[in-house]
């Protein structure tokens, strides 16, 4: 994970500008654990509290896969 912390001060300061009391949604897939771990510390050293959503699949997930195509092209 040490590797993974200039990579998360750049995410959480300069591109994002994470503030204290934010909330700030971390979407990522298991596969990123490592720099999810360290984007976590980051913001929560900025008084900010991360939300976590890991998504499984790349892209669909179980849902898409069988879902009909009418039912996928609504919005």
């Amino acid at each position: 994970m040490e590797r993974c912390i200039p990579a998360a001060r750049l995410l959480v300061d300069r591109s994002v500008g994470v503030q204290p009391g934010w909330q700030v949604l971390v979407r990522a897939t298991p596969l990123a654990r490592p720099l999810i771990e360290a984007v976590q510390e980051q913001i929560a050293r900025r008084g900010a509290y991360p939300l976590l959503q890991l998504a499984w699949d790349s892209f669909g997930g179980p849902f898409a896969r069988e879902a009909p195509l009418e039912l996928l092209a609504t919005p």
